[in-house]
């Protein structure tokens, strides 16, 4: 009976291959393998799009030094000059802001906290509210600055 379903079945897909345009069973593989390599083509083809068109866009924010500045402050704490990071980060603030721009994430938390390694806790204050209402998903963090600092909220 296995024998007669498997010869149906044979039957069945060679009748559809023929009426495809196809010479047989071997031209119906063949057309489902044609329509798999283009289903990969079309993947491949989105995905280089995706790596290479979208990352032509540019980021959301414009981070310029930020990130290296951090990172070279983390690591050489004794050899960084705090004056001369609260100006560089000023005029960046102020770039951003002459060109109607967001500073990204983090910058007003970090000039804050260079100001309270400085005793300027008015300024630290400043920049730590700027953060909280630039971005709302610091606010616990920001206040927590502010709490050590010696005022609340």
């Amino acid at each position: 009976m296995n024998t007669r379903i498997g010869k149906s079945l044979e039957t069945n897909l060679q009748a559809a291959s023929l009426r495809a345009g196809g010479f047989g069973p071997g031209r119906y593989r063949v057309g489902g393998l044609h329509r798999a390599k283009a289903g990969v083509s079309r993947l491949c083809a989105l995905c280089l799009f995706l790596l290479f068109g979208l990352n032509s866009c540019g980021s959301v924010h414009p981070w310029g030094t930020y990130d290296e500045a951090v990172l070279h402050a983390c690591n050489n704490f004794a050899e960084t000059d705090l004056g001369q990071d609260l100006e560089e980060l000023g005029e960046a603030l102020v770039y951003l802001d002459d060109n109607d721009r967001l500073p990204p994430p983090g910058l007003h938390a970090h000039i804050g906290y260079l100001h309270s390694l400085t005793g300027d806790n008015d300024s630290a204050r400043v920049h730590f509210q700027a953060e909280m209402d630039l971005y709302p998903e610091a606010r616990v963090f920001m206040e927590l600055c502010l709490s050590k600092l010696g005022g609340g909220p």
